[in-house]
């Protein structure tokens, strides 16, 4: 429905209420006839108002008072006694003409002032605490200051000189360019334990390690003895040709190589080692690269070899009991020996 069609309707209604009232206030002013002589509703301008019996009195009001009376409402009262006048006969008369007609009027009046009154509810209102003044609410504060120290503490006394007696020098160990350390000074023979002989130097130096640890001053020497290392070899080939050609192939995969004559034929050797594990590893590269048939023998070297010793000790008892003790650590077989011990530029060289 359209938003207008609403809006007439409404209107509608309203106009047609108010017509319903209109109609039902002049039907009973009607029905009611004139209006009393005697006002009984609140006082008003122009409207003669029936006032309570006076003690001693007729209990009637004349007509013309109760207009003089409501002539004064709404103003203030003058408390003159000229304005209080007595009420003579024919007011009474004029006052009882009218009969019961006020009464039933006011009751009325009343009985509709009741009922359009609205309901007041009584609502109880709980009293407020009493409130206390900020300065009991709240406790006295003292402040406090914390003390300032006037003075200052005295300073420690310092500690009476300690007199030191200068440090004892100590011959420096000789240690040479090459990190062997230096034997002790003995020109001569003298019993020596040898804790181990060492190809490679860093066999010997991890023995020498463990000793010092157990509290031994070990010592190294230098010699060149004659060894037996691991060397591999390609052949016998039955001429010089066909031994060069498996020479060609070895160098080619990057392998050293070399023809040599022996009394069974021509031979090829790829190099010495010292180590096992290396030398099985030549001969898989060379098998690799076609070359057989391959073997591996062991060869007497001329190599120069490290020598762990301690010592020297002047009596060959002296001696074992250091190789008892150095055998307890498990790190070798110690061999007790008298060598001819010399030094020479600050290495020790056996003799």
């Amino acid at each position: 429905m359209p938003a207008f069609l609403h809006g007439a309707l409404a209107w509608g209604a309203v106009l047609a209420l108010g017509g319903l009232n209109v109609a039902l206030y002049l039907g009973g002013y009607y029905a009611n006839g004139e209006e009393s002589a005697v006002w009984t509703g609140p006082a008003m301008p122009g409207k003669p108002l029936r006032l309570p019996e006076r003690p001693g009195g007729d209990g009637a009001v004349a007509a013309h008072e109760g207009e003089a009376l409501s002539s004064h409402v709404g103003k203030p009262a003058s408390g003159s006694s000229d304005e209080a006048k007595p009420a003579s006969g024919h007011e009474g008369e004029s006052a009882s003409s009218h009969g019961g007609e006020p009464a039933a009027v006011q009751g009325a009046v009343e009985a509709e002032a009741v009922a359009i009154a609205p309901a007041v509810e009584t609502v109880a209102v709980e009293p407020e605490a009493p409130r206390l003044p900020v300065s009991q609410a709240l406790p006295e504060l003292t402040p406090v200051v914390p003390e300032v120290l006037t003075t200052l503490p005295e300073k420690p006394a310092p500690a009476p000189a300690v007199a030191l007696s200068p440090p004892v020098p100590q011959a420096p160990a000789v240690v040479n360019p090459e990190g062997e350390v230096a034997a002790p000074a003995l020109n001569g023979e003298g019993y020596v334990v040898q804790v181990g002989s060492f190809a490679l130097e860093m066999g010997a130096e991890s023995v020498m390690a463990v000793l010092r640890k157990s509290g031994f001053k070990p010592f190294l020497i230098k010699r060149t003895e004659t060894v037996r290392i691991n060397n591999i070899q390609a052949g016998p080939f039955d001429s010089l040709e066909k031994a060069k050609e498996m020479e060609a192939k070895l160098r080619a995969g990057g392998m050293a190589a070399t023809v040599e004559e022996s009394f069974d034929g021509y031979l090829i050797s790829l190099g010495n080692s010292l180590l096992l594990g290396y030398s099985l590893g030549e001969m898989g590269k060379a098998k690799a690269l076609g070359v057989g048939p391959l073997r591996l023998v062991k060869v007497d070297a001329d190599m120069e070899v490290s020598k762990v010793l301690l010592g020297p000790f002047d009596t060959r008892d002296e001696a074992k009991m250091v190789s008892t003790k150095v055998g307890q650590l498990g790190v070798a077989v110690p061999i007790v020996r008298k060598e001819n011990l010399e030094a020479v530029d600050g290495k020790i060289a056996g003799g």
